[in-house]
């Protein structure tokens, strides 16, 4: 059967097999909104977390903005909209639960971990190398004239 999340993040096989990855994800996101089945969305946390996904997280569209933190053998908890969720050992950064709600949040957490994949701690440190380029190439231009 598959029960595929609405974000699955994990270990990706590098392989050029269109479809489907077997296997599950470290960590999968599921939104739920008005209509949803409760049954067959707890069916799906259990079987998820059964083969090995080491935590869900429900973002629920309805009523207060909150995440609820599914982890085998442990209770379920709950991340309210000020919070920030964390899966050590899968992601690196905490995501504030607003990133899942909100594009722009969720935007500028993309940046700041596209920069940390070049090796930048934020924009800042990006203008700062810039600046610096820049000046070191003004200084060499400046002594060949």
């Amino acid at each position: 059967m598959l029960r595929a999340p609405d974000i699955a993040v994990g270990a990706i096989p590098d392989s050029q097999e269109k479809g489907w990855i077997k296997g599950v994800p470290a960590l999968a996101v599921e939104y739920a909104s008005v209509g949803q089945d409760e049954t067959e969305l707890q069916d799906k946390i259990a079987e998820l977390l059964h083969h090995g996904t080491k935590l869900v997280w429900v973002v629920r569209l309805t009523g207060a903005r909150r995440v609820e933190i599914y982890e085998s053998g442990k209770p379920k908890r709950i991340a309210r909209v000020t919070d920030e969720l964390t899966a050590p050992g899968i992601l690196r950064n905490p995501i504030p639960v607003l990133a899942l709600y909100e594009r722009n949040t969720a935007k500028e957490i993309v940046l700041r971990n596209l920069l940390q994949a070049k090796g930048y701690a934020s924009l800042d440190e990006v203008r700062l190398e810039a600046r610096t380029e820049g000046l070191e190439l003004k200084v060499k231009l400046k002594g060949k004239l």
